[in-house]
């Protein structure tokens, strides 16, 4: 039997959008008897003003994969000493901000389809640092060397969405100012994907004998990353809540907001930028420096694989004109980034009667 691959949050999120979609289809059946002066209420539109705040129920599919593969290759450099210090911090996707505008079309006094669009962005940035040093002497030299080196790296996911809604009112009281909302539909999500990386680096090695001989040399090196992808993508997504009419004019309220939509065919360009600088010194009687600088870029897709460690297997995702295929690299295959979530909306709506 095939494994089935369980997404964190994804059945709560299933469940919610379940029960949106069934106040938007079928609440009428549920509701008390429309007055008459409702019943003759003709056409009109809103316009939905909205801000979410969502959690990504998963960390972004394969992005949290990539973060965890690091943070386990960096438990497990700890483990083996390979470096006297080692400082790790990058932390899952946390909650961000959305917003929205819709257009409301009001076919009856409860029931509604609606267009709109929108702009989600999410983003996690994390540090890792190494540092190792050592000394000692041997046949009257002393030496030293020491190496640190840096890596920084942000992500950053961001969708427009055109989205297509149904809208249901319950109304919880006579005077129809409380009415439980609630919408579902799709939607069709243009993506991107910004990858910053950039790592530095420093190592300075130095040798002397008493006062007859010294040495010294020093290398660093500074690389910066840059990929840029985009990938599009169908989605659902549902809300429920509570709105306020304040008059025929102006309504406001809260809900619950679910998301699914996974984007797995991502495709885009990697630029690297390297300068290295060399510089050894014999004495003071001797000195050489040494630059070089390389650039280089691709256009490809962007790859999920594992990669063999030390002693066990880590998430990478990079772009690749080609699939990545050598000694150590294992379940290659297109990443899959998704903003399945689950949040808190805020909104404002404008209603006007056009017959």
């Amino acid at each position: 039997m095939k494994n089935i691959k369980r997404v964190p949050g994804a059945n709560g999120l299933t469940v919610f959008l379940t029960i949106a979609l069934c106040l938007a289809f079928w609440g009428r059946g549920w509701s008390s008897p429309i007055p008459a002066s409702d019943q003759k209420q003709g056409l009109a539109v809103s316009f939905k003003v909205s801000g979410n705040l969502s959690y990504l129920l998963d960390g972004g599919g394969d992005l949290e994969k990539t973060r965890k593969g690091l943070e386990d290759a960096v438990a497990e450099s700890r483990s083996l000493g390979y470096w006297k210090s080692v400082t790790f911090d990058w932390k899952r996707p946390g909650i961000h901000a959305e917003a929205y505008v819709d257009l409301i079309i009001h076919l009856g006094p409860r029931l509604g389809v609606g267009l709109g669009t929108g702009y989600l962005v999410s983003s996690t940035q994390g540090d890792l640092g190494l540092y190792d040093d050592y000394s000692g002497t041997l046949w009257g030299y002393a030496y030293s060397e020491s190496q640190k080196i840096d890596y920084d790296r942000q992500y950053r996911i961001s969708a427009i969405p055109i989205r297509f809604d149904i809208y249901y009112t319950l109304p919880l009281s006579r005077s129809q100012k409380w009415t439980l909302w609630s919408h579902a539909g799709v939607g069709y999500y243009f993506g991107k994907l910004h990858h910053q990386y950039t790592y530095t680096g420093h190592s300075e090695y130095t040798e002397t004998y008493g006062s007859y001989y010294s040495y010294s040399d020093t290398y660093d090196y500074l690389g910066q990353l840059t990929e840029k992808a985009t990938c599009n993508a169908w989605g659902i997504h549902g809300g429920l809540g509570l709105n306020f009419n304040a008059n025929r004019l102006i309504s406001f309220g809260a809900e619950v907001y679910g998301r699914y939509v996974n984007f797995s065919n991502w495709k885009g360009d990697s630029t690297l930028a390297e300068k290295t600088t060399y510089d050894y010194n014999y004495g003071g009687y001797y000195h050489y420096q040494y630059q070089y600088e390389d650039y280089n870029s691709k256009h490809g897709f962007l790859w999920t694989y594992e990669m063999l460690g030390a002693r066990n297997k880590y998430c990478c995702m990079w772009i690749s004109d080609r699939e990545p295929a050598a000694q150590g690299i294992f379940n290659v295959r297109k990443s899959a980034i998704n903003l399945n979530a689950l949040g808190i909306q805020f909104f404002i709506r404008l209603r006007f009667s056009l017959i």
